[in-house]
């Protein structure tokens, strides 16, 4: 199994070789491009002089927040960046399936080991790793070149757990220093790898054999200094989120990220046991995440108590199940999205086989559970197999749909700003100047609202678009927890923004746009959304309204 299925996960991250760069990877190559900046600033995004000069230039949008910052720590995944040079992109996909291979190597010598030494049989060892290869919650992780952080992140965090087991339970004495390093090298190529402490925390709680909470605690001890002395360097050296709503830094701002860790855990672990990418769907749907999060708390009460004698009656099968829940815990501050579910996987795995396991033992194999056994099955085995491929090609897939719309812009060579009235959401903000490769293009709307146009003046434009602004978690990129307020004016080269009217939350509701000049005498270029791509816009006349239809993606 050790060498069949890390084999299997080879030729099932094959197909993401023709993926590209995609999305992100755009971004971070302009970056590696960029003579100013080293390994150590590759994920810096945002900043108060960035900030200032993108959104003049129309890179960021108009609302984007003053003290935006996104700087990430990740210095050995960098690297790894720094040596591909983002040069062919098969290659540089090739090493993240190599990632991959190893991912799946180190967890299958997991399943086994924590298997062999607490009485579990090795054959549910050997469904969990196969589980855990096909997931096509991972697809993600394989097929997005800028996702790699959370493959080496995840590697090292297993490499951790292994061996503080083999400290703890073999009595190897390395294991004091391995464990604690391997946590430390992990936290250098993704802050994901913090989901580790979760199956550290979880193996305190149960497969400990140390007498009393206190020794079990003590035990913990050397993770605890490298967190610390990683996250002190961490904000010494300026990194972190802030002004972001993709991020929550839970020491910057505990009772936000509290939160949102309540609507994000049970979102992320819903996910990975039932199906992720209608999860991560819905951070685009305004007022969506709430009455999710109460179906998906619902959902795992209902997976409890039906498992709930399988664990009783199996110390490995409530590991992985108490991991897997902690291991979400620090993701809490994220939107719920595939790429952040690798270790989480590695519990659900495990949890997952024990249940189908209990099929074949009449004892356990209640009704229930094998209803949940079957459901299972066929999510993690048959729809997993047939997701993969489509799954993993996704990042590449949005970035076609993309390019095709930016391909509808005008050409850049006509100097003139241009200015989109609305689009889909954030993501085409975010992306479209990268793939454009040139500036003065103005997005004033971004979401799925309807946006109704007043024309007060020749020099003026009111927005009113429905919902507001920001109404969508997965629009928050560029501004998150920072209120606006009436009479907030934010001063561009061509014309200014002002905030006429908010929602009770600060999000703007009503903007006036004005200029120096008549809006249409021909120093802009004004385009809206039709048919899933930018398209000439003829403003209102002088005294007159008009609404735009929602803008909606194309996918062909």
């Amino acid at each position: 199994m050790l060498v069949l299925l890390p084999l299997l996960a080879f030729l099932l991250g094959l197909p993401s070789l023709a993926g590209g760069l995609a999305l992100d990877d755009l971004l971070l190559r302009e970056h590696l491009d960029d003579a100013t900046r080293g390994v150590t600033s590759l994920y810096d995004f945002g900043g108060p002089a960035e900030v200032v000069e993108r959104r003049a230039s129309g890179a960021f949008p108009w609302w984007t927040a003053d003290d935006l910052q996104v700087r990430f720590f990740r210095p050995l995944t960098a690297a790894t960046l720094a040596v591909d040079g983002y040069g062919a992109p098969w290659w540089m996909h090739l090493h993240s399936v190599l990632w991959f291979v190893l991912l799946v190597f180190v967890v299958g010598r997991a399943y086994r080991t924590l298997a062999a030494d607490h009485g579990a049989r090795p054959w549910i060892a050997g469904l969990a790793l196969l589980l855990f290869a096909v997931d096509d919650a991972h697809a993600a992780s394989v097929g997005w070149i800028a996702a790699r952080h959370g493959l080496i992140g995840a590697v090292f965090g297993v490499l951790a757990l292994l061996a503080h087991h083999h400290w703890r339970a073999r009595g190897w004495t390395g294991g004091v220093v391995a464990g604690p390093g391997a946590l430390a090298l992990g936290l250098l190529a993704s802050e994901s790898a913090l989901a580790c402490l979760g199956y550290l925390a979880a193996y305190a709680l149960v497969l400990e054999r140390a007498e009393g909470w206190r020794a079990r605690m003590r035990t913990l001890v050397p993770y605890a200094l490298v967190v610390v002395a990683w996250y002190a360097a961490y904000r010494a050296l300026g990194h972190g989120a802030q002004g972001c709503g993709m991020y929550v830094d839970p020491a910057v701002d505990p009772l936000v990220f509290a939160v949102s860790a309540l609507l994000h855990v049970p979102l992320l672990l819903m996910a990975q046991l039932g199906l992720p990418a209608v999860v991560e769907l819905l951070v685009f749907v305004p007022g969506a995440l709430v009455p999710a999060a109460f179906v998906a708390w619902f959902g795992l009460l209902v997976c409890a108590s039906i498992v709930r004698p399988l664990l009783r009656s199996c110390a490995v099968a409530r590991f992985w199940a108490f991991g897997m829940v902690l291991a979400a815990l620090p993701l809490g501050g994220t939107l719920p999205a595939d790429r952040h579910l690798l270790l989480v996987g590695v519990g659900a795995c495990g949890l997952v086989a024990a249940t189908i396991a209990a099929l074949g033992e009449e004892v356990r194999a209640r009704r229930m559970v094998r209803l949940l056994a079957w459901i299972w099955i066929v999510l993690h085995g048959l729809f997993a197999v047939l997701l993969i491929v489509p799954r993993m090609l996704g990042p590449a897939a949005m970035q076609r749909t993309i390019a095709e719309a930016v391909g509808a812009l005008p050409d850049p060579s006509d100097r003139r700003p241009i200015v989109l009235v609305q689009a889909p959401g954030d993501v085409f903000t975010l992306y479209a100047p990268a793939i454009r490769g040139a500036g003065g293009l103005h997005v004033l709307y971004a979401g799925v609202g309807a946006v109704a146009l007043e024309r007060r003046d020749p020099s003026s434009l009111v927005l009113r678009p429905a919902g507001g602004w920001l109404a969508a978690p997965g629009d928050r990129i560029f501004r998150a927890g920072r209120p606006m307020h009436p009479g907030d004016a934010i001063v561009l080269p061509e014309f200014v923004m002002t905030v006429l009217e908010v929602a009770p939350d600060g999000r703007p509701a009503v903007v006036l746009l004005r200029a120096d000049f008549p809006l249409d005498a021909g120093a802009l270029r004004w385009m809206a959304w039709a048919d899933g791509k930018p398209t000439p816009l003829e403003l209102p006349r002088v005294g007159e309204s008009r609404t735009l239809a929602p803008a909606s993606w194309r996918f062909d």
